[in-house]
């Protein structure tokens, strides 16, 4: 490419590095400070507004029937499901449309065994195991 090594173009291409250099010396500290602050923000804003299309955009993976009797069994041998219970969802799941026949409005029933035991009652205050006045 013979017109790249003209020196016309060396020139040329000198005089807008030293042009670039030379209106470099020109900017206040300020405004340095603030174009660098604005490219980071907009740099920060981009990649927020990715991360949400991203997982807008995301595929949801399908639950197979397998992976959903799995936890039923689990919940059956942890003693949160009666066998009736277990007994109707595994029927459920081995009937075409498995999972999606499972979906229901009812509420979901809390689990048999509270995590945490009931709270005691608070200890007697002194006199209250006396009977009221006039009581015989």
């Amino acid at each position: 490419m013979p017109w790249l090594s003209s020196p016309a173009s060396e020139r040329l291409t000198t005089s807008l590095l030293v042009g670039a250099v030379a209106s470099a010396r020109s900017y206040t500290p300020l405004q340095i400070v603030l174009s660098v602050a604005g490219v980071l923000i907009a740099l920060v804003i981009g990649f927020w507004l990715y991360q949400h299309w991203q997982e807008a955009h995301e595929e949801s993976e399908q639950v197979t029937d397998e992976e959903v009797l799995a936890e039923f069994e689990e919940a059956y041998f942890s003693g949160e499901m009666t066998e009736d219970e277990y007994r109707r969802v595994t029927a459920l799941l081995k009937k075409p449309g498995g999972a999606a026949r499972l979906t229901t409005s009812r509420p979901v029933r809390p689990p048999a065994h509270p995590a945490e035991p009931p709270l005691e009652a608070p200890p007697a205050a002194p006199g209250d195991d006396l009977p009221p006045p006039g009581s015989p």
